[in-house]
């Protein structure tokens, strides 16, 4: 389900609810002038998406709640990251805890 519109018509309570009881997953994102947020909207309720390039909190999110990656895991991909040449999905699906497809299905989202 693609959504697109103006706030000015629907308040942000409204959606989410909304989103919230069609039980959606995926991420909103809010332009107001050069101000941006995203929020990964998720049955599990919502949450404010890391907006730096290069900060990967909103991806690991995604991938602890759909069980990848374990939060004591997340420690040693902390260590790597920044001596590793491969992002971290790449990472991942090299130490095979998840498939490339499965990768692609739970990021359709952010894209």
């Amino acid at each position: 389900m693609a959504l697109e519109g103006l706030l000015s018509q629907i308040d942000l309570a409204t959606l989410l609810q909304t989103l919230k009881m069609e039980e959606q997953e995926g991420v909103l994102y809010l332009t107001r002038g050069t101000n941006h947020a995203n929020l990964y909207v998720s049955k599990e309720g919502v949450r404010y998406l890391a907006p730096k390039e290069g900060d990967y909190t909103d991806f690991i999110e995604v991938l602890f709640r759909h069980r990848f990656l374990k939060r004591d895991e997340l420690e040693n991909y902390q260590r790597k990251l920044p001596h590793s040449s491969l992002p971290l999905g790449e990472m991942l699906i090299e130490d095979g805890l998840i498939s490339e497809d499965s990768l692609e299905k739970i990021m359709a989202p952010f894209f």
